[in-house]
């Protein structure tokens, strides 16, 4: 027979199941009291002034200007590498049409990251 569901088992009485019941609903319902040590403020204030404020200052990183300057190196290769091909075909083509295209984001993003707008500059 199972210890929990033996009758003569004092542990698995009705009365103890209720009175845990109860301890439970108690501790749940409670609001407890903060407890702040009176010297806290003063011991963060301590600690606050020991490190230096270059420990504090971190750098964000700054993904967005590195993605812009590889696009940039990259527009500037791709545009590279068509322009022989586009130049020798007489006819609109394609390739023609995608080096205007390519060209025309590299003028765009160059003159974003010489704005001040470019998010990430100080």
């Amino acid at each position: 027979m199972h210890p929990h569901t033996d009758p003569r088992n004092p542990l698995a009485s009705p009365d103890r199941d209720e009175a845990l019941d109860q301890q439970i609903l108690h501790a749940l319902e409670s609001k407890p009291t903060p407890v702040v040590p009176v010297d806290f403020a003063a011991r963060i204030a301590a600690q606050a002034s020991t490190i230096s404020i270059r420990a504090r200052r971190t750098r964000a990183p700054r993904y967005g200007l590195i993605a812009a300057w590889s696009s940039l190196i990259v527009l500037s290769v791709a545009i590279f590498l068509l322009s022989p091909v586009s130049l020798t075909l007489h006819a609109p083509t394609p390739l023609l049409a995608l080096e205007c295209v390519l060209l025309a984001q590299l003028v765009a993003l160059s003159l974003w990251l010489a704005s001040n707008r470019f998010p990430g500059r100080s």
